[in-house]
């Protein structure tokens, strides 16, 4: 089936995306979650009440940094302005460069890290479960 403009033929195999791998990930943008996914989390305490890192969580994001990917903080705290500069400060006290902070998905999102959320295959519905390239053996290197 064709779409639109020059756009060409719709993936006819939902399994196999046609999105391309940036090998060298330049442009790819994370969005990372914070509270339950970056930081703990048991209960709202607060605008300042941001738990302490995950260490796992932690050493992805700083390794992604570092391998040139650029990385946001996604968060529905940032629907309220006034809650962004603790988060602001909670990075930089925990050893984080700065950091966007939002709580809007953008077109340069590459993939969202969310502690509740899950991946659905693009155009099928199918929900899966999987880690794929984001094995922990990769920090451990």
């Amino acid at each position: 089936m064709k779409t639109k403009g020059n756009a060409g033929l719709r993936n006819p195999n939902p399994a196999n995306p046609l999105k391309k791998y940036n090998k060298n990930n330049k442009n790819k943008c994370y969005y990372i979650d914070l509270d339950g996914t970056l930081a703990y989390y048991e209960r709202w305490g607060g605008i300042g009440d941001i738990g302490e890192p995950i260490p796992i969580m932690k050493k992805w994001v700083l390794f992604w940094i570092k391998n040139g990917i650029k990385i946001k903080i996604f968060t529905a705290r940032a629907g309220d302005k006034k809650k962004i500069p603790p988060i602001k400060k909670w990075l930089l006290l925990n050893g984080f460069p700065p950091l966007e902070i939002t709580n809007i998905k953008g077109l340069d999102c590459d993939i969202i890290f969310d502690n509740i959320a899950k991946e659905v295959i693009n155009n099928t519905g199918i929900i899966v479960d999987r880690t794929g390239e984001f094995n922990i053996k990769k920090l451990e290197a």
